[in-house]
Formats: structure tokens, C-alpha cells, sequence
């Protein structure tokens, strides 16, 4: 009888672990992350202003999990903060399967979003960004190709958010892909 007990208890306790670490894993890339350029391709002034600790970036902010669902809010900068791509609604959003999410991503200047996939590594607590396809058509910007969202990037949970606070977004207003 003892035995049974404790083999009961046993797999509860197991149980109880497993639920835990998929809750936990599951809201671990949710908050904001961040990828900072280093001054390797800047060339002219914009390599002595990158050396000065000037650069560019790209950010996820808010980025929320709602079931299969997640969403984000986004920011691209180009040429030293020149150029700046940022939307502060819901404009990354996609279906998360395991650790991956196939996302798209609405570009300011672009007409047609793009997509991407997101990896969250809960070892290393980072997301890594990959394009798949890049946002097309500069409709009335008169650009065709500005959009500065990276072809792959890692970026690092940001705790320092000065621009925006984490906060949940409404993933149901995600277009159905």
C-alpha cells in the first residue's frame, strides 16, 4: 500500500514539474527584446558615430502569447536613428508551434508585409529572428525598398525599455494568415 502511495506521489509530483516548466516556458518570450547593431558595415561618419556608441537597432516590444497566438509591437532604425521604422499597435503576429512562431510583419513603408520565424531559446533566454520573406511595394512613400527590419538577428530580453512598457496586446487583432 505504502508503495502505491508513493508511486502516486511520485507521478503527481512529475506531473505537477512538467505543467510548471511549459507555463513557465510558454510566458518566456513574452516581455521586450532588443538587437543592437555593432559598427562592423557602417562606414564614413556613420563608423565614427557608431564608435561613439551611436547605433542602430531592432526591437520587439510588448511581445504577448495568447494560446497558439503571439503578437508584438516593433521598432527598425537605419543610418543611425535616420530612418526609422516603428509601430506601436499590433504589427508581428503569427502562430507559435513549440518554440517557434511563423510571423508577419507589417513595414510602415511597405505596402505588403513580410514574414519571418521566431525561435525563443529558454537555455539562453533570447529570440532569434529570421526573415523568410521581406515586406514589398513602397506605395505612396515612393520607396521600394525601404523597409529595415533585419534578414536574422538574436535579441536579448530588454529591462531597460525606455520608449515602451511591456504591456499585453490584444492578439485577436492578428489578421488570420
Amino acid at each position: 500500500m505504502l508503495r502505491h502511495i508513493i508511486k502516486i506521489f511520485f507521478f503527481i509530483a512529475l506531473l505537477a514539474s512538467f505543467l510548471f516548466s511549459v507555463a513557465a516556458y510558454a510566458a518566456g518570450s513574452e516581455g521586450d527584446w532588443s538587437f543592437t547593431y555593432d559598427c562592423s558595415k557602417a562606414t564614413g561618419f556613420y563608423k565614427e558615430r557608431c564608435e561613439e556608441g551611436i547605433r542602430d537597432s531592432f526591437r520587439l516590444y510588448s511581445v504577448t502569447r495568447q494560446g497558439d497566438r503571439i503578437c508584438a509591437s516593433s521598432l527598425a532604425s537605419w543610418q543611425l536613428g535616420n530612418h526609422v521604422d516603428e509601430c506601436d499597435g499590433v504589427c508581428v503576429c503569427g502562430t507559435v508551434k513549440k518554440n517557434t512562431a511563423v510571423v508577419s510583419f507589417d513595414s510602415t513603408w511597405m505596402d505588403t508585409p513580410g514574414k519571418a520565424k521566431i525561435t525563443y531559446n529558454p537555455h539562453t533566454d533570447t529570440l532569434t529572428w529570421t526573415l523568410i520573406t521581406p515586406p514589398k511595394g513602397g506605395g505612396d512613400s515612393g520607396y521600394d525598398t525601404a523597409w529595415w527590419f533585419p534578414d536574422h538577428a538574436v535579441l536579448k530580453r530588454d529591462h531597460r525599455s525606455k520608449r515602451h512598457t511591456s504591456r499585453p496586446l490584444d492578439c485577436a487583432k492578428c489578421a488570420a494568415e
